[in-house]
């Protein structure tokens, strides 16, 4: 399943062509400064002070990397686990639950701009991990539909938060000029992260159970506040990390 694509990778190679510097035109060019210059002083702005542009690709690669690594234990693992729970839960209520997480995370995308208005892209993801973390504790310790559908809606709205906020803060650090790029590698690593999620996984739900296994996810996702927690500390206290703000790559 997940090989299938690259039966299109031949096709994309010889048929897509990105546009030449000419093609793009000079005020294009031009354009590859700071998306969010004129908002540098905003405190919902999503740049961190002297943090260059290779540490913010990094942490955005790795942020999509991990959320998608411990979310996917939801869409690959939730069936099993209620079948394995023996609980009275029909298939139509399964797809119940899967689809109230997409509703969910649907619902906050299109709120995403009014919390930005007030909310920095740090604070953003602070909310999102901790949902999905809260989300995911929730799922461990599900005992019927109801609790089913609460963990669902409570991951979904986490998810939901994540998901606009790591492309913004990837998109709004990158130049046009090399932003494809880094675009790419970005969702490399978020089917990675989907790849692997069950493939690493399901050794430790034999060796121990589906309610571990969430578990272990929620602790992965109050692990990952760090990162959000660490930007915002150097965003309030302005921290230089390197002598000179470096230009966009």
């Amino acid at each position: 399943m997940y090989l299938f694509p690259a039966i299109l990778l031949p096709t994309t190679i010889f048929i897509l062509h990105g546009p030449k510097n000419q093609e793009m035109g000079d005020d294009i060019i031009k354009e590859a400064t700071p998306l969010n210059k004129k908002t540098q002083d905003s405190e919902n702005t999503c740049t961190v002070e002297g943090l260059s542009t290779k540490w913010i690709i990094a942490v955005c690669y790795f942020s999509i990397f991990a959320l998608m690594f411990f979310f996917y234990l939801g869409p690959s693992q939730i069936s099993y686990y209620v079948d394995d729970l023996e609980l009275e839960i029909s298939s139509f209520r399964v797809g119940i639950i899967m689809a109230a997480v997409m509703v969910a995370a649907a619902l906050i995308g299109i709120l995403y701009n009014q919390f930005k208005k007030i909310l920095n892209f740090h604070i953003i993801s602070l909310i999102g991990f901790g949902l999905l973390g809260i989300g995911f504790i929730i799922l461990s310790f599900a005992s019927n539909f109801a609790i089913f559908l609460v963990a669902a809606l409570v991951g979904g709205f986490g998810f939901g938060f994540l998901l606009p906020n790591f492309s913004l803060y990837l998109v709004s650090n990158t130049s046009i000029k090399n932003r494809g790029k880094v675009v790419s590698g970005y969702n490399t690593m978020w089917y990675i992260g989907e790849s692997l999620s069950p493939i690493i996984f399901q050794p430790i739900i034999l060796a121990t159970c589906y309610s571990a296994v969430f578990l272990i996810g929620s602790i992965g996702f109050f692990v990952l506040l760090v990162i959000p927690l660490t930007l915002l500390i150097l965003h309030y206290t302005k921290i230089n990390l390197i002598p000179k703000q470096p230009e966009k790559v």
